[in-house]
């Protein structure tokens, strides 16, 4: 037990002897000017720092992920622009306001934090429904909406996590999720107008209970004068 804890604090130590603290800016600059690319950054992105452990990325793809999750942890969002050589970096509560680049192809997307937008044609489900239990899975600046008209849904978020819902998309949107969802329609209609029907004839009983006081009343006095005669016929030997 001694001997684990010991291996653990070590490697921490180590860790934490490797880890190179940087600015967000400088690390963006550096990786601007060494690929060659042009970027912006929004006025209302305040600098952060950040740790980097181990050694440093060996390629462009690695630190670009770097960037995006960065920004993402930080409530910011990483945005290709129009040209493969731009890419812009805006505040959480400025994405609403961008436009994103657009997918259609699940193979495309980038494998990546930055933010995307996807649209995904329903082929089973309805997307209204989809859309409503999809909303808790976005992440903090994701946005999911439908077009009832081409049963679509359109996809605002970072590309990692339209890959993880795009996966729980294809689970319930089948043929025999549609089976089941028609199956349980059904039931529930039935199950409806089984409580109308006992509901209707409780609705008339209450909203006439004074008729069926009378009516019942009148039924009772009746029974009250036949036991009453049949009563008198047997005691004068009549019966």
């Amino acid at each position: 037990m001694c001997k684990n804890t010991l291996t653990i604090l070590l490697i921490i130590l180590s860790l934490n002897l490797l880890a190179k603290e940087v600015s967000f800016f400088n690390y963006v600059e550096e990786y601007a000017k060494g690929n060659k690319l042009n970027y912006s950054i929004s006025p209302d992105v305040k600098d952060f720092k950040f740790n980097i452990f181990g050694k440093d990325a060996i390629n462009q793809e690695d630190v670009f992920k770097i960037i995006t999750i960065q920004a993402m942890l930080n409530n910011k969002a990483v945005l290709l622009g129009g040209l493969d050589s731009f890419f812009k970096i805006v505040a959480g509560r400025e994405i609403k306001s961008e436009n994103f680049p657009t997918y259609t192809d699940e193979k495309l997307l980038p494998d990546n934090y930055q933010f995307v937008r996807f649209i995904y044609n329903v082929s089973f489900l309805d997307s209204r429904e989809i859309t409503r239990n999809l909303r808790p899975i976005l992440s903090r600046n994701g946005r999911i909406k439908d077009e009832g008209i081409g049963n679509k849904i359109i996809i605002t978020d970072s590309a990692k996590n339209i890959s993880k819902i795009l996966k729980i998309i294809k689970t319930i949107d089948t043929s025999l999720t549609k089976k089941y969802e028609w199956e349980e329609k059904e039931l529930k209609e039935e199950l409806n107008k089984l409580s109308e029907r006992r509901e209707g004839f409780w609705d008339v009983v209450t909203k006439q209970h004074g008729l069926f006081i009378i009516l019942f009343s009148l039924i009772f006095l009746i029974i009250g004068f036949l036991f009453r005669g049949y009563m008198i016929r047997r005691i004068e030997g009549g019966l």
